[in-house]
């Protein structure tokens, strides 16, 4: 131990200060502390070497060393933090859009007239959607390939599936296009046909389907909607709903 060098604890927070901070160094130790006399003293009687001995003259310079050693590294962390780049302070703002209440501003609602274009657009594309039936109170869903004509949809399932028996059972069904980020929810009556008996148009596009009118025994699905509701934020929840009673409110 030098003259002038703190005892104990003081002495490890100096050495950490002198090793990581030089200000902390400087700040734990006055250069007149030890003029001064009341840098403690280590007690004899067996006790181990480096246990501190609060001042006579002044029993808190032990503490108030410590805080400047705390504030001069906290300075220095201060610094780092804010020396980091601007982009990860963006970032965690976007991720923080995701979060409910949230300050980031969502993008504006969509007018009815554009979402039901939207939807038309969807429906006409064809595609493949989500089929809700319940049968005997026991809910059931499936992925069916689709067409879009007359107002209708038409798929073509097989014979003696869950999904035939629910729609026998109902008369009535739930389509779900799209994904969670753009959502379109179809309810209506549902018919069941034999789709060799379809002819024209509908016969056209029966035949687009993976089933169609070629596989013997399968069975023709005709959703006709109901209601009809669309929405790709929060802020469309609120007036979603663009069909009701089977007419357009738009």
């Amino acid at each position: 131990m030098r003259a002038g060098d703190p005892p104990g604890r003081l002495r490890h927070h100096a050495h950490r200060g002198r090793r990581g901070c030089a200000a902390a160094a400087a700040a734990a130790v006055p250069a007149s502390h030890a003029a001064r006399g009341t840098v403690a003293r280590h007690r004899r009687g067996g006790r181990a070497a480096g246990r501190r001995v609060r001042s006579r003259r002044d029993p808190r310079s032990g503490r108030a060393a410590r805080r400047r050693v705390s504030r001069a590294c906290g300075d220095r962390g201060a610094a780092r933090r804010t020396a980091r780049p601007a982009h990860t302070r963006a970032d965690r703002a976007r991720s923080a859009g995701t979060r409910k209440g949230s300050s980031v501003r969502q993008a504006a609602p969509r007018a009815l007239a554009e979402r039901k274009q939207h939807v038309l657009e969807l429906l006409t594309g064809s595609g493949h959607l989500w089929l809700a039936t319940a049968a005997e109170s026991r809910p059931h869903l499936v992925p069916l390939a689709f067409a879009y004509g007359e107002g209708d949809l038409l798929m073509v399932t097989k014979p003696g599936t869950r999904t035939v028996r629910g729609l026998r059972a109902a008369g009535q069904a739930r389509a779900a296009l799209g994904d969670t980020r753009d959502v379109v929810v179809i309810d209506g009556t549902t018919t069941l046909f034999d789709p060799r008996t379809v002819d024209g148009p509908l016969g056209e596009l029966l035949d687009t389907l993976p089933m169609g009118r070629r596989v013997p025994g399968s069975v023709g699905v005709r959703l006709r909607p109901d209601r009809i509701q669309a929405w790709q934020s929060m802020a469309e929840i609120g007036d979603r709903t663009l069909m009701s009673g089977g007419r357009w409110l738009v």
